[in-house]
């Protein structure tokens, strides 16, 4: 989930821990975008959903997860890749 902790390299010792994950910046971004309490992100594919159903679903995030779900029901994501959907469907028991 985490690496903890790390060492500080730097001589400033009031200086804040860097934590490493393994979800790149876009994916972090989303799913903070969708637990924030304003409009969450646009997604256009289901490439762009898988990453951040993934993240959600590894730091147990559920309010994203149903968020994620009704964006894969959509007319438009099940009419793009319907197999796909299914798949991730399947994968996390959704």
């Amino acid at each position: 989930l985490f690496d903890l902790p790390q060492q500080c390299d730097s001589e400033d010792d009031e200086s804040l821990p860097i934590v490493e994950c393994q979800e790149d910046s876009v994916t972090l971004q989303k799913l903070l975008q969708l637990i924030y309490p304003l409009p969450g992100p646009e997604f256009r594919t289901v490439d762009e959903v898988q990453p951040v159903l993934e993240a959600a679903n590894k730091f147990e995030v559920d309010a994203a997860v149903a968020t994620l779900v009704n964006v894969l029901r959509s007319s438009r994501m099940l009419a793009s890749d319907p197999v796909r959907i299914y798949a991730l469907a399947c994968r996390y028991s959704l």
